[in-house]
């Protein structure tokens, strides 16, 4: 008998003993965001694949009968972009069909893993079969749930957080022990994946942008990787949220969503970033405790992932209060770990003019 054999009856042996841990010692997971794990359908870039226009609001008729975590997000979006009845209509057919697809599969009583796999694969197959495409990124599930004409019969679009998000609906209809995990790929890039955990023991993470079992890095921070409860979740939401305040230049209503949404989830790196961006770049924000808010907030992300990004967010913040001693220093650190950024440049530039300036007004 060949060592690939008996590798193989192993692995078999204690995939039926429910031990993930120690079968990863022998079977060879892909990593949760490789690229490599990305499969059809895949949108192609193009006017069709873009975010959606927002439509003037009107009364809504339909009247949604799944009304969890998706139903939330819709209508959290809404406010900053009216998503239509249809797209609420979609989200109960998709639940109702990945439901009924559950429900009918033999030999339900399967061990945990044989359950999870089962479980991935049709909500995965159910989001292909309605026509959703591979598109990253897809900045919100409304638009990921917005009817579009793509190559291959495509109608819709979804990347790897709008689709956790569609996942998510469906086990949170039925209790099932699934939850959102965010990571950093190595280009820097946040990514989304699922994991199920059934109690307090082993767990099964996936990938919705393969369709695929993968397995989490080992020595991330301790921010990565780690199972995201529901209201971290809408915090994740809400952030998204503040950045379209954001992009049309609403910055009340964006300062306003990245406290909520730090609050609701505050080992956000990126979250506690953005508040403390859009106060240090914004000339109306500039009374003592914004300033005061502003710097707590920047802490708090370089402490939590000292990034290039991170680093330079806190040099701008020090400029805002007239620190341009601090902010020459955190920028300078800001350029080692991104060597010639030409805005990291620019800014270190104005921090040391005559007069010196700070981030405002860029």
């Amino acid at each position: 008998m060949s060592s690939e054999t008996v590798k193989r009856i192993l692995v078999s042996l204690l995939l039926l003993m429910g031990s993930c841990a120690l079968a990863d010692q022998f079977v060879d997971l892909p990593v949760c965001g490789d690229a490599s794990l990305y499969v059809p359908p895949i949108a192609s870039p193009g006017p069709a694949a873009a975010p959606r226009a927002c439509p003037l609001p009107t009364a809504r008729t339909y009247e949604p009968r799944h009304r969890g975590l998706g139903y939330e997000i819709l209508m959290l979006e809404s406010q900053a972009c009216f998503v239509p009845d249809e797209s609420f209509r979609l989200l109960d057919s998709l639940i109702d069909q990945a439901r009924d697809s559950l429900a009918a599969r033999p030999n339900r009583e399967a061990d945990w893993q044989e359950q999870a796999r089962a479980t991935f694969t049709v909500l995965g197959a159910t989001l292909v079969d309605n026509g959703f495409q591979l598109y990253v990124p897809t900045e919100t599930l409304g638009d990921a749930l917005a009817s579009r004409t793509l190559a291959g019969g495509g109608r819709h679009i979804a990347d790897c957080d709008t689709s956790a998000f569609l996942y998510l609906s469906v086990a949170e209809s039925l209790s099932l022990p699934m939850s959102m995990v965010e990571m950093r790929l190595p280009d820097g890039e946040s990514h989304d994946y699922l994991r199920w955990t059934p109690g307090n023991g082993p767990a099964l993470d996936w990938d919705t942008n393969g369709r695929a079992q993968c397995r989490t890095p080992s020595g991330l921070p301790a921010w990565q990787g780690r199972s995201l409860s529901r209201d971290e979740v809408l915090g994740y939401a809400t952030l998204l949220r503040g950045e379209s305040w954001q992009k049309r230049g609403d910055f009340d209503k964006a300062l306003a969503d990245y406290r909520t949404g730090v609050r609701l989830y505050p080992l956000s790196p990126k979250g506690q970033n953005n508040l403390a961006w859009i106060i240090a770049s914004t000339a109306a924000f500039k009374t003592p405790a914004l300033q005061a808010e502003a710097q707590a907030a920047a802490q708090r992300a370089v402490a939590l992932e000292p990034s290039a990004n991170g680093l330079d967010t806190l040099a701008c913040v020090k400029a805002r209060s007239g620190d341009f001693a601090g902010a020459l220093a955190a920028e300078e650190r800001a350029l080692v770990l991104k060597p010639g950024d030409p805005d990291f440049a620019a800014r270190k530039h104005r921090f040391t003019a005559l007069p010196a300036k700070d981030c405002t007004e860029l």
